[in-house]
């Protein structure tokens, strides 16, 4: 074998081993990419599923929240509630806090109603007419400061509500359930009825 033949023989067999070295480094170098594929594939999958616990977490977060949410507006509408009615139990208690003076007054004005009708019968006593009539107008502008004012009667129909019938009497001056006397004032303390007007009703004229 010449000089020349045996340097091709090397330089094939060096190129040989060249290109079964890059062979290797390929195939070495796939199985990195793989596994560097199979890695990040499993880095996903964690990630997914970390974004899937903080979704979780988030929604039942967002659940908690709205249910908190709930409870204190439904809580808030019954304190709201509850000081609504308690001042209108305040005020309610205002109005009506006089309620039993005006009534153990009452009696009062009774006598000065009965004073006043029967002195009227009389011409000897103008002067205790005219004097009862000024006390009584005291007193009763005394009571309408704390909301008791009168209720006339006489001529209205028959209401069993603001009415106590006492009598029933034939009359041929007026239909059957009307008012036709009043033995005594109803009275009414703002829209509060305290008393009754003790009355007689008329049931007609009977032939």
């Amino acid at each position: 074998m010449n000089k020349d033949k045996l340097e091709e023989l090397k330089q094939a067999l060096k190129t040989k081993k060249e290109v079964e070295m890059a062979k290797q480094t390929l195939e070495e170098g796939k199985i990195n990419v793989l596994e560097e594929l199979e890695r990040l594939r499993k880095v996903n999958q964690e990630l997914e599923a970390k974004v899937s616990e903080l979704e979780e977490n988030l929604k039942s977060s967002q659940e908690k929240a709205n249910e908190n949410n709930d409870k204190y507006v439904r809580l808030y509408a019954e304190f709201d509630n509850f000081r609504k009615r308690l001042n209108r139990e305040k005020e309610e208690h205002a109005r009506y806090a006089h309620e039993q003076v005006v009534k153990d007054l009452l009696p009062v004005m009774d006598d000065l109603d009965r004073a006043l009708t029967h002195a009227q019968s009389s011409s000897e006593v103008p002067a205790l007419i005219q004097g009862v009539e000024m006390v009584k107008k005291h007193m009763s502008s005394a009571l309408e400061k704390y909301g008791l004012k009168s209720f006339d009667s006489l001529g209205q129909p028959f209401d069993p509500h603001v009415h106590e019938a006492v009598a029933h009497q034939e009359s041929a001056d007026y239909p059957p359930d009307v008012v036709i006397n009043e033995y005594r004032k109803g009275y009414t303390l703002h829209d509060k009825l305290v008393r009754p007007a003790m009355v007689a009703v008329s049931k007609g004229n009977e032939k």
